[in-house]
C-alpha cells in the first residue's frame, strides 16, 4: 500500500510543474511564474493561484476564466498559453509574502503546486 501510495504522489507532482518554488522579491518589485502541465488531460481545466498554507482552504486570488481578487486587479494577472500558465504578480508589498499555490481545477482533487513567496523591504 504504502508503495501504491508513493507512486500516485509521484505521478500527480509530474502532471504540474512549474518554474519556482520560493520567489524572494522587494518592494515595488515582481514575481513571475510558469507552470506547465499534461495538455491533453487539462487543457480545458480553469488554472488558478492561491492563497494559504493549507492547500484544502487557501483563498483563490485569481484565476484563468477571468476572476482575480480587486485588491490585485491592477497589479496581477494569470494568462495560459499552450500547456504553460503564467502568473505575474508586480507592484509587490510586504503583505504579498505567503504560500501560494498554482493549481488546475480537476475533479475529486486539484492539481497543486507549493510556492514560497517572501517579500521584504531592500533595493530593487
Amino acid at each position: 500500500m504504502r508503495v501504491l501510495y508513493l507512486v500516485l504522489l509521484c505521478h500527480v507532482s509530474a502532471q504540474l510543474q512549474c518554474d519556482k518554488s520560493i520567489i524572494s522579491a522587494t518592494v515595488g518589485g515582481r514575481l513571475n511564474v510558469a507552470c506547465t502541465y499534461n495538455t491533453n488531460q487539462f487543457r480545458f481545466s480553469k488554472k488558478y493561484w492561491c492563497l494559504g498554507e493549507s492547500r484544502s482552504s487557501c483563498d483563490i486570488v485569481m484565476d484563468t476564466d477571468g476572476f482575480t481578487k480587486a485588491e490585485l486587479k491592477s497589479r496581477a494577472q494569470i494568462t495560459e498559453t499552450y500547456r504553460t500558465f503564467h502568473i505575474l504578480m508586480t507592484g509587490l508589498q510586504v503583505g504579498d509574502s505567503g504560500v501560494y499555490w498554482a493549481a488546475i481545477d480537476k475533479t475529486y482533487a486539484d492539481i497543486m503546486f507549493k510556492i514560497q513567496v517572501k517579500v521584504k523591504e531592500g533595493k530593487n
